[in-house]
């Protein structure tokens, strides 16, 4: 018995330690994570080892490995952005998708957000991690396409790691340098470009390491082809400011930026004569591309070693159609509900002047109805219909189940913005977690569906800390397990945030 208890009491600062390394509320995170979508559950892991919550760090390494190959399933492989200025409309299919994918939930973005903590505890893991990456491969675009893929995460990663990943004895033997290589001499789309000429410009070199890096970039420009809706979409000015700003330092530092200048001038020209799409030739026909290559960067080549680009050689052999991009309202249904839920919102037109007379509301937002207009029998009457009718609202044949789902989420996000508190705004607050929970977006797009929950959670626009409470309250009461999971780590890291702010605040010295 006696060894049983020296035993105990031999183990027991073990056991304390470990209980103060992996707090129960945190291990319970973890352990529930695996209910949500993997680009969910993975960026939960990676938040709470962000948050600071985790001391231990053998535990963060091992958070941060099953968040990285958690991440290889998500939905999409990486980030989305408009191609187009209409896709870039957030009542529209490319607008809110690539709204979600700015919280970098995209397999991408998911893998080098866990290098990125990674490399703070284990350089050699970080570079392994970075390594496991598949080489990006992109879809040709055609250009009814909209959208085109945000690479720059994975470039900003490659730079930490080049920069934090080596010892100085590595470093002497250039093998940063052949790291960086093998991932800048095999690019693929004009993605890439802008954001490894700024990875490159970003680094401390010597002139033998900027011209071996310059060289590879400059093989990788002359090979790059690739369709117009991308080459259009990340071919501007600021690409043009960019390779002038590096051509500039290559200048400074003695390796002559001709080489960079002549690919480059190839690679526009080659693009400026391909098959191009209805929107870029009215965008760029004035020549305002060439125009700044031929002012800015064709005399850094050095007299006569460059040409200039001449307006024949920006014709294009033919023009394609239009982009495509499914916005919201377009459906007959759909136009008919946001009409009566503007009448909801701002009354009719003598109410909607007098309203409007008292200006912009500090939100800047339009003035809607006040509460005592929105808490007549007639107002309130008409709302409640108004919700029955949303609730039986379907899906139309041709429409895209997102684009359905968005739209049912504004007009609840809407009525539970100005629904007073009572038992209409109860009932408009259960019929929304319902319908959320119940959607097949949760696991079809899971970036898109955690954007209106995420909106949900965060309250609407008059909302008091009390009433957020509440609604996360009801969300964990009524919510499906991953909409609880979502609220409980958001309670749970927020409240570590408050009270290390408070921390830091009691120990603070007060300002002379």
């Amino acid at each position: 018995m006696r060894s049983i208890a020296l035993l105990f009491l031999s183990l027991a600062p073990a056991l304390l330690a470990d209980a103060a390394e992996r707090p129960k509320e945190i291990r319970a995170l973890v352990d529930a994570a695996p209910v949500a979508p993997p680009e969910l559950a993975a960026d939960i892991l990676i938040r709470i080892v962000e948050s600071g919550r985790v001391t231990d760090p053998a535990w963060k390494l091992e958070l941060l490995d099953q968040a990285f190959h958690m991440a290889g399933a998500a939905k999409y492989p990486v980030a989305l952005s408009a191609a187009v200025a209409r896709a870039l409309n957030t009542d529209s299919d490319p607008g809110v998708r690539s709204g979600a994918l700015h919280a970098k939930l995209d397999a991408l973005s998911l893998r080098c957000r866990a290098v990125s903590g990674t490399l703070a505890l284990d350089r050699k893991k970080a570079v392994a991690l970075f390594r496991e990456i598949p080489i990006l491969q992109f879809p040709a675009h055609t250009c009814a396409d909209s959208m085109r893929e945000l690479p720059d995460i994975v470039f900003e990663t490659l730079g930490q790691v080049f920069a934090q990943a080596f010892t100085p004895q590595e470093r002497a033997k250039g093998k940063h340098v052949d790291f960086a290589e093998e991932y800048l001499g095999g690019l693929t789309s004009p993605t890439q470009l802008e954001p490894a000429i700024r990875m490159i410009a970003a680094q401390k070199l010597t002139s033998d390491e900027l011209a071996r890096l310059t060289g590879v970039l400059v093989a990788s420009i002359q090979q790059l082809n690739s369709d117009d809706r991308t080459f259009t979409a990340v071919t501007n000015p600021g690409l043009i400011d960019e390779v002038l700003t590096f051509a500039d330092r290559c200048r400074q530092s003695g390796y002559s930026p001709q080489s960079l200048v002549a690919s480059f001038r190839a690679y526009l020209v080659r693009h400026f004569q391909a098959a191009r799409c209805a929107e870029s030739p009215k965008a760029y026909s004035g020549g305002r591309l060439a125009e700044t290559f031929n002012q800015m960067l064709v005399p850094l080549a050095g007299e006569g070693a460059v040409a200039p680009i001449t307006p024949d050689e920006m014709k294009p052999v033919s023009v394609g159609e239009a982009a495509k991009v499914y916005e919201f309202w377009s459906k007959p249904a759909a136009r008919k509900v946001m009409a009566d839920y503007k009448l909801l919102r701002f009354g009719t037109d003598e109410q909607q002047a007098l309203n409007s007379a008292k200006g912009t509301r500090p939100d800047h937002m339009a003035q809607f109805l006040t509460v005592e207009q929105r808490s007549t029998p007639e107002w309130q009457a008409a709302a409640q219909e108004f919700l029955s009718r949303l609730e039986e609202w379907k899906q139309d044949n041709d429409e895209p189940a997102e684009s359905y789902f968005h739209e049912v989420c504004f007009m609840y996000a809407g009525l539970l913005d100005i629904a007073p508190s009572g038992s209409l705004r109860e009932h408009v607050l259960h019929s929304y977690i319902d319908f959320l929970k119940n959607s097949e977006v949760e696991r079809g797009s899971p970036p898109e569906w955690y954007l209106e929950v995420s909106r949900l959670m965060n309250g609407a626009t008059d909302a008091t800390s009390g009433e957020i409470s509440r609604v996360k309250n009801e969300m964990r009461a009524r919510g499906d397990p991953v909409m609880i999971l979502l609220v409980d780590v958001q309670r749970t890291l927020a409240a570590q945030a408050s009270t290390t702010t408070g921390h830091r605040h009691a120990g603070s010295t007060p300002a002379p």
